[in-house]
């Protein structure tokens, strides 16, 4: 949240009527009792109706936490992903001015900092625009791309931002809820300001689509775990220490892991080790077959 002090000087006069209301609430209410309160209740409650309204006043003035750039529209459409020698056909999920998001059920490999070549297919027209992949973040049923988009040609810039624009916005709330009370709102806005209720954060954010396991595999002989794969990285957790060495193949299920070890815990017997042949592996036939194995035990 990015204020001037000029912006910041708008807070003021709302601030001091503000508490200049609650000083009156409480010099008025002081000392009574019974019909005097009774008496004194009109008073009292268009002193709370201004105390309301100009709490909303001085969070408006300050402003909200911004997290986006752009508004973000919900929006499924057809679309096909080409990159390198590979095409997907999917659907988006959701799309603003400099990205978008898509749904997989079944876990894909993008090379890092690869360019992706988009065609997205409407009812009125056909928008090819390229991006690079943000982040992934494992869901129940599957891994949802966030994908940074280059700012599209001219020729292809207005057709872009009427992809965008010409729908309503399906993340606005629809209803009124009926029990939601002016009080329930100010609470609420007072929370987000000051970021007392915090925004749900996805575990770890990774560029690669995350695959938890629990998968017993053999190294040396020794049944170890693996926990967690992400194409760049392969998780494992072994009690012998002995037995995970800085370099070595794996062979598992016809498919030949060429790792690296990059970091360890000896706590939690977590061993981070680096897959060096992931590119040979994308053309393994047994290498997808695993994958697809993996999935269905999600």
């Amino acid at each position: 949240m990015n204020k001037s002090r000029y912006e910041l000087l708008f807070v003021v006069p709302h601030l001091i009527m503000l508490l200049l209301s609650l000083y009156g609430l409480v010099k008025f209410n002081y000392g009574k009792y019974g019909s005097e309160l009774l008496y004194g209740s009109v008073i009292t409650f268009w002193l709370l109706h201004h105390i309301v309204n100009l709490a909303y006043a001085v969070l408006f003035s300050l402003g909200r936490p911004i997290y986006r750039k752009f508004e973000r529209f919900y929006a499924k459409e057809a679309m096909t992903i080409t990159c390198l020698n590979h095409s997907y056909s999917l659907y988006t999920t959701n799309i603003s001015e400099e990205g978008l998001s898509f749904f997989s059920e079944e876990p894909i490999y993008f090379p890092p900092d690869e360019w992706l070549n988009f065609v997205i297919q409407t009812e009125k027209n056909s928008v090819k625009v390229r991006g690079k992949i943000a982040r992934v973040m494992e869901q129940s049923d599957g891994w949802l791309y966030g994908v940074w988009i280059e700012k599209p040609e001219r020729a292809n810039k207005q057709a872009y931002f009427q992809l965008v624009y010409d729908r309503s916005n399906q993340y606005l709330p629809k209803k009124h809820d009926v029990w939601l009370t002016p009080l329930d709102g100010l609470i609420d806005n007072f929370m987000h300001h000051f970021s007392i209720k915090k925004i749900a954060a996805p575990k770890k954010l990774s560029k690669f689509p995350i695959i938890t396991l629990h998968e017993s595999i053999e190294i040396q002989n020794t049944s170890v775990v693996l926990k967690e794969f992400d194409f760049q990285t392969m998780v494992i957790q072994s009690d012998s220490v002995d037995i995970m060495q800085k370099q070595m193949d794996v062979l598992y299920k016809n498919v030949l892991f060429k790792l690296t070890l990059s970091e360890s815990d000896l706590s939690t017997g977590n061993y981070v080790y680096l897959v060096e042949n992931i590119d040979e592996l994308i053309e393994d036939s047994a290498f997808h077959s695993l994958l697809k194995d993996w999935r269905n035990k999600r």
